[in-house]
């Protein structure tokens, strides 16, 4: 083998395994991403507006119960006490610390009256009037963070 022939074959070889080091490099950190997002889901999904969010998307059930039926379930109603329990289980992993500081003792108050009011078991029942702060205070606490964080909003007339 010649001198610039061996030389080439050298260089191919480095490339080869450069080229090698790097597919394991970009596979390894494909399965550390993987591994992170698998950590970062959950079954209720965490943080703070989107947990706020998936919380007010239940709001429609007690909307219908109480404007649909003549007589509307209580919310004392087994029924209505499910319903609200499994919109209050998206506040479980509701991260106030990533709130901005003013609104988050405003926002744990919130979570800690909805997990209250899920399934009270023979304990003080809930109004219907408690159901209804919690629902407008869901929607003002999410404005107020688009507020916190530069977002010009405006208070709807027709929430």
């Amino acid at each position: 083998m010649t001198p610039l022939a061996s030389l080439i074959f050298s260089l191919a070889l480095i490339l080869l395994l450069v080229a090698l080091f790097l597919a394991n490099l970009m596979v390894s950190n494909n399965k550390a991403l993987e591994e992170e997002k698998e950590l970062r889901e959950s079954e209720f999904r965490a943080r703070l507006t989107y947990c706020l969010a998936l919380f007010l998307a239940h709001e429609h059930m007690y909307r219908n119960w109480w404007e649909r039926e003549e007589e509307p379930p209580p919310p004392s109603d087994f029924r209505f006490e499910m319903s609200f329990s499994r919109a209050a289980d998206h506040l479980h992993e509701l991260d106030v610390n990533a709130a901005p500081t003013e609104l988050r003792d405003r926002i744990d108050e919130f979570r800690t009256k909805c997990l209250g009011l899920r399934l009270s078991m023979g304990g003080k029942q809930a109004t219907k009037e408690d159901y209804l702060w919690v629902i407008k205070e869901a929607k003002e606490l999410i404005r107020l963070i688009d507020e916190a964080n530069g977002v010009d909003t405006i208070k709807a007339v027709c929430e």
